[in-house]
């Protein structure tokens, strides 16, 4: 029970995360998507020994491809294999995404900017995409640049950053904006901060970490003769994908406002917070989190500008901003708990942060379900039906 009490935050949001994965879930949706459905057989043709870019056409980063093939490794011939690495990877983000928040605003508030990317991704999740499992890379970066700040061991959290660009990269090579966040700021230490002088102390580890994974993928691909296709189909064809005319920002956040109503206002006016406690904060490092804090406002723009590269607009392209929305959202609730009338409610009266939490949580939940109604009842009629056929058959068996 104690076990339960400790660490029921995390027990909360894997709960979640299980009842919102489970609407993506083969159960629910037996056939896959179609970009999923191609990668999909990518991953089952390279377990049968054939090459991607050289036997098979397609213009993601190898790395997706190798993580389907480890789903079709799992469970052969379904999508139950990829559907369960996704969910692990889904969960495993939640928790790091509360450990993150913890760390900046508190446990109460980090439950609640955890709850608004969980409960806001199956608006706008398709389920195997890569936007999905940068998702988790964009959260472990994220802890890792954290543990920077820590004066031990700082070489293998660098170290840790560059191979997850690199893996961000090698799904989809717009999938960097936390890394060019976070050379950014690097960068503006170099030029303006005393601290510049460690810049080499911190590019020097995290191009390491970057360049052995590029190293070990450029091996398969040059050991397997189709290093030249891949540079073909993941990056010109990308390239020329692009659109001359790109989408307006105005139209991009009304679309973004029109699938995410709730969560994009409050992420908004938590940038305008965070950008003022910035300015206004003391300009020396009293606070121990303004580097993160700097890393969360940059990253934002950064995301909302590589997801409209190509000039289209795709609900789960929006997967990309819930990270950086949700930590945003945090910002806000922190300042508004923080300067609230009787904010001695809010720290000495346990319950009391307890019963406003699960009021948010019970709502959010709804919200999310209430938007999703429509595709939740078709499945779950979808399902019902094929139960009511199997049923029916076996009894004409009989």
């Amino acid at each position: 029970m104690s076990f339960i009490k400790k660490h029921s935050h995390i027990i909360l949001l894997l709960i979640i995360v299980g009842i919102t994965s489970v609407f993506v879930s083969p159960m629910f949706v037996p056939l896959p998507d179609r970009d999923s459905g191609v990668f999909l057989y990518i991953g089952k043709q390279i377990l049968s020994g054939e090459v991607p870019y050289q036997d098979i056409w397609d213009h993601k980063g190898p790395i997706l491809y190798f993580i389907n093939a480890l789903g079709v490794l799992i469970s052969p011939g379904s999508q139950w294999g990829i559907w369960l690495v996704e969910s692990l990877l889904l969960s495993f983000a939640s928790v790091i995404s509360y450990k993150v928040g913890k760390k900046i605003f508190g446990k109460d508030v980090a439950i609640l900017g955890s709850l608004f990317w969980i409960t806001s991704l199956p608006l706008i999740r398709k389920a195997n995409l890569s936007e999905n499992y940068y998702l988790v890379i964009q959260i472990l970066i994220i802890y890792l640049f954290y543990k920077t700040q820590e004066k031990e061991h700082r070489k293998k959290y660098y170290f840790g950053i560059g191979v997850l660009s690199a893996i961000g990269f090698l799904i989809r090579p717009n999938l960097i904006g936390v890394p060019i966040a976070i050379g950014l700021i690097w960068l503006g230490q170099l030029l303006f901060d005393k601290k510049g002088k460690d810049f080499l102390k911190k590019i020097g580890p995290t191009f390491s970490g970057a360049a052995s994974l590029f190293g070990v993928v450029s091996l398969y691909l040059i050991a397997n003769n189709t290093f030249t296709d891949f540079v073909d189909q993941a990056f010109r064809f990308n390239f020329l994908y692009i659109d001359a005319q790109q989408i307006t920002l105005s139209g991009y956040l009304n679309f973004v406002n029109g699938n995410l109503p709730f969560i994009l206002p409050i992420a908004m006016l938590g940038w305008l917070v965070l950008l003022i406690d910035l300015i206004s904060g003391p300009s020396d490092n009293q606070d121990s989190n303004k580097l993160i804090k700097i890393l969360i406002l940059i990253s934002f723009p950064i995301e909302i500008y590589l997801s409209g590269l190509s000039g289209r607009i795709h609900t789960h392209y929006l997967v990309t901003w819930l990270v950086p929305m949700a930590l945003l959202a945090g910002s806000f609730f922190s300042t508004l708990i923080s300067n609230f009338p009787k904010k001695k409610i809010f720290k000495t009266n346990i319950s009391m942060n307890l019963a406003i939490i699960l009021i948010l949580d019970l709502f959010l939940v709804f919200f999310t379900l209430t938007m999703h109604y429509r595709e939740i009842s078709t499945s779950v009629s979808y399902f019902i039906d094929n139960q009511k056929l199997y049923i029916s058959d076996l009894n004409n068996e009989s």
